[in-house]
């Protein structure tokens, strides 16, 4: 289950879906499903405040993908959450920045990803927290393990708009840092 709180662009794009026919509609979840991961079987979809613009809009998905994990040996299985990955990230490919970067606004995502691990198996590791904080970065990350689910809440806030040369490499290393525990796996065995 991959729930997502649409905030800025994303919500006014997701707000035309109250317009959309039954049948459009369900054409482009699962359109979302294959942008997260090609091999995605969406099951259902579920909107929250769609019709209203005073509260947070939220879209909830509930999809399969096959073979997800990858075998490691001695009865371990590794995966990484689907698509998910910080849209940034591409920001910073550069090691210095000459010039002033500028955002048109602040940027939020939050995602909070479930998922049911195959029974016969438990987790063997999970990432540790992640916590990034300062005046250009605010992100947040974990995972909670309970019986056989998985979750995963993210919560990354891009508090700057703009990225004077002099704080560019602050910059890079917070996103790069985010990046690189966004790939990181969960790793379950066999019981």
């Amino acid at each position: 289950k991959h729930t997502v709180l649409a905030t800025g662009a994303v919500q006014r794009s997701y707000r035309t879906f109250k317009n959309k026919s039954k049948k459009a509609l369900a054409k482009a979840m699962e359109n979302i499903a294959a942008s997260i991961d090609s091999k995605a079987t969406l099951r259902s979809y579920r909107f929250e405040n769609l019709t209203s613009v005073l509260d947070p809009l939220k879209l909830e998905l509930v999809y399969d993908v096959p073979d997800a994990a990858i075998r490691g040996g001695d009865g371990l299985m590794v995966f990484r959450i689907p698509g998910l990955e910080l849209p940034d990230g591409s920001l910073v490919a550069k090691s210095d920045r000459e010039n002033l970067m500028y955002f048109f606004r602040r940027k939020r995502i939050e995602v909070d990803f479930d998922c049911t691990i195959p029974s016969g198996f438990e987790v063997y590791h999970a990432p540790e927290c992640l916590v990034v904080k300062d005046d250009l970065v605010d992100c947040t990350a974990g995972y909670e393990i309970t019986g056989r689910g998985v979750r995963l809440r993210f919560r990354y806030d891009r508090l700057c708009i703009e990225v004077e040369p002099s704080d560019y490499r602050r910059l890079r290393k917070d996103l790069l840092r985010i990046c690189e525990y966004l790939k990181r796996p969960v790793v379950i065995e066999r019981r």
